[in-house]
């Protein structure tokens, strides 16, 4: 085992700081995605973006077409760009811009962390609304101020870290389903973060500290499907999520795409029927599909799960 020194997140802030404006933005943001999730506003609100960032520069241009679309869209949904940083791994593979932004095993995280949050101020300044998925209990710390939304994934749901790191967050928190398709964890995992929770984490020095959280009521469950051996179980149809008669976000890939990134677009016509759908979650990137890792990647096509393209996204945003 080797450890090494990293920066801490007092010292990230200090370094890229976030002006006044833009804490009012993100503070104004997180408001108008609760209002959307209680019922105060009738906008539909739309998780979008590429599956995982790892080239910063195309991160940019996609949010530059999200702008676009957000203004041609008016006030009907607010469009929430996904930049996640970090990929659960069911075994091994690569975890992420924060933890390898060279893509190459070098693991340099100290300049993950600051590449992230140099990119995440970048969007800010377009006038963006971000979200992302809490994996690491610490990465968190490194990016907090930025986010309006943010995940608890299918893998952690579960996890009681992660439950009590949601009970402190500021803004909403959407908990997924298991990968099985199971909802009944993450109705658990809502009624355990509306609770205060006390727990061992990291300050903005990087030091070992007791934090004690309030509790977050501002919590919603993600139907993302499921996947038993071979077979898919969606989720998405308009009576079943009609017959669970709670505030309900649709995950149009994984499980309930069924193996097909394309069906996203007939997934998300499907789910925006039920009155009790308030937002959708959708995987786009510049380019439609995906790639693996290599040494000449293709110009704005995932290197996770594949998705669909940038005009794909705006056509079917736009028909909703």
């Amino acid at each position: 085992m080797h450890v090494k020194t990293i920066s801490t997140p007092q010292e990230l802030h200090d370094e890229l700081p976030i002006s006044d404006e833009l804490k009012q933005q993100v503070e104004n943001h997180r408001q108008e995605v609760k209002d959307i999730i209680s019922g105060v506003s009738s906008k539909k609100l739309i998780v979008v973006g590429p599956c995982s960032i790892h080239d910063p520069a195309q991160a940019v241009i996609y949010g530059q077409y999200l702008k676009r679309l957000q203004n041609h869209i008016g006030d009907k949904c607010l469009l929430v760009m996904r930049v996640y940083f970090e990929k659960p791994r069911t075994t091994v593979g690569w975890k992420g811009l924060v933890n390898d932004p060279e893509l190459n095993g070098s693991f340099n995280m100290d300049e993950g962390l600051r590449i992230a949050r140099h990119l995440c101020i970048e969007l800010l300044n377009l006038g963006l609304p971000l979200a992302t998925e809490v994996l690491d209990p610490f990465t968190i710390k490194y990016l907090s101020g930025i986010f309006s939304w943010t995940a608890i994934g299918a893998r952690t749901t579960e996890s009681q870290t992660h439950r009590e790191i949601a009970s402190g967050l500021p803004m909403a928190v959407g908990f997924k389903n298991s990968t099985s398709g199971d909802i009944q964890v993450a109705l658990d995992a809502m009624k355990s973060s509306a609770f205060p929770h006390s727990y061992l984490g990291i300050n903005m020095d990087g030091v070992i500290s007791k934090i004690y959280a309030s509790g977050n009521l501002n919590t919603h469950i993600i139907l993302r499907g499921g996947k038993i051996g071979k077979e898919y179980k969606t989720n998405y149809s308009k009576e079943y999520i009609e017959s669970l008669e709670i505030p309900v976000m649709v995950d149009c890939s994984h499980a309930n795409c069924e193996g097909n990134f394309k069906n996203q677009i007939n997934v998300a016509k499907e789910a925006i029927k039920a009155k009790n759908t308030f937002g959708l979650m959708i995987e786009s990137n510049l380019i439609e599909g995906n790639q693996k890792i290599s040494d000449n990647l293709l110009w704005g096509v995932s290197i996770t799960d594949p998705c669909i393209d940038i005009f794909d996204t705006a056509q079917l945003i736009a028909g909703l």
